[in-house]
């Protein structure tokens, strides 16, 4: 009966060995399998870290073209007229667009030469526009040099605030010489 335990005992231990010995192989396949997919985990992420970058360069590269295309005006004002228009192409100091700056009109007219004496720097008007009808103040802020002695006028300009942008330049309107007249501003 020793016989028999020992040679049952030896394929216990010789089927042990096999089990082994295939755990050992599924061990090393598996560790085989993750250096590999290791590899291949590196590739990917070397391949997206170069994707990402090439695209963090053209999204520079575009914020730029976006800077570059932006137009600042050097003051507050209104597009008069567009001289270039979108999708053109522009050459470096090439008139884009016209701004006004209309929070002050000047207003420009000819006074009749007698009314010199009333013409002074300062002196309020009324000034009836045509377009609106509305009748709007302003200051003389400039008086000719000059009396044209062909039509013996003066040519007389006047601010007129438009803060609130309700009139246009190049707008046409009556001056009521009554004021100077009447010398009011003074």
């Amino acid at each position: 009966r020793l016989l028999a335990d020992r040679t049952l005992a030896a394929a216990e231990v010789e089927e042990a060995r096999t089990l082994v010995a295939v755990a050992q192989a599924d061990v090393d396949l598996a560790e085989k399998k993750k250096r590999v997919h290791e590899v291949e985990l590196a590739r990917e992420t070397e391949t997206a870290g170069a994707t990402c970058r090439l695209e963090e360069a053209n999204l520079r590269a575009a914020e730029k073209d976006v800077a570059e295309c932006t137009v600042a005006a050097p003051f507050a004002g209104r597009v008069a007229r567009l001289a270039a228009h979108g999708h053109e192409s522009v050459q470096p100091g090439q008139e884009l667009v016209e701004v006004v700056d209309d929070r002050v009109l000047l207003a420009r007219f000819l006074a009749p030469s007698a009314s010199l004496p009333h013409v002074r720097m300062g002196t309020r008007l009324s000034i009836r526009v045509e377009e609106t009808g509305e009748l709007v103040e302003g200051t003389i802020s400039h008086v000719g040099a000059l009396v044209d002695p062909a039509s013996s006028t003066i040519q007389v300009s006047v601010e007129v605030d438009n803060a609130n942008r309700a009139l246009r330049g190049g707008m046409r309107g009556t001056v009521a010489l009554s004021d100077l007249a009447r010398g009011e501003g003074d």
